[in-house]
């Protein structure tokens, strides 16, 4: 796996733990503690929750409430980043500042627990986006990956992607998959405590 900068893991309908064995359970904690960076969606809570031990101290990993509105956390730089990005002009993902729509939405995580990041929730405190730094209970500057979880089925549906993409596509993207772009350009930057601005690349 470590020729792979993320690896991004689909919903699979289940959690279909007995077949998750390639990679096993201490080799994805092994590419993430050594850099790697994993994006999970809906059913992939599986790993945090029943599978990498060092990762269930991370969050509550139990079922919550789906309803919305579906918050964004603004209490840290990127959160706030995140929401002036999607009601900004350019991207029209929002059309209330802090708030961004999900469908659908599903609520296998609630509260999480420091230094877990919750990026967006709901009044119920059902958390539909988190991310956490690894190795889980590092100091900061020890850790270099992260593990993020998305309570959500990201496609918009419909569109074929051919031969002739990007002109293949006939969707526009939808008001998740607009927030996915931010999250996986995050998920892709360097380590940072999310509590700090963000930082700007910088040239080589």
């Amino acid at each position: 796996m470590k020729k792979f900068d993320i690896t991004i893991l689909s919903c699979e309908c289940s959690e279909y733990n007995t077949n998750k064995t390639a990679p096993s359970p201490a080799e994805l904690q092994k590419y993430a503690d050594g850099g790697g960076r994993i994006f999970g969606s809906h059913f992939h809570y599986t790993w945090p929750k029943n599978l990498v031990s060092a990762w269930q101290s991370t969050a509550n990993w139990t079922s919550g409430s789906s309803t919305g509105p579906y918050l964004i956390d603004t209490s840290f730089p990127k959160g706030k980043a995140l929401a002036d990005w999607l009601n900004g002009p350019e991207v029209q993902a929002s059309t209330t500042y802090g708030q961004m729509p999900i469908s659908p939405a599903v609520g296998n995580v609630t509260t999480v627990n420091a230094p877990t990041t919750r990026w967006v929730y709901n009044a119920a405190n059902t958390s539909f986006y988190v991310s956490f730094n690894t190795p889980v209970g590092a100091m900061p500057d020890q850790q270099c990956g992260k593990f993020v979880f998305g309570g959500m089925h990201i496609s918009s549906g419909g569109g074929t992607v051919d031969a002739n993409f990007p002109n293949g596509c006939s969707q526009t993207l939808s008001p998740q998959e607009k927030a996915l772009a931010f999250l996986l350009f995050d998920l892709s930057s360097c380590i940072q405590q999310d509590t700090d601005p963000p930082k700007p690349p910088q040239p080589k």
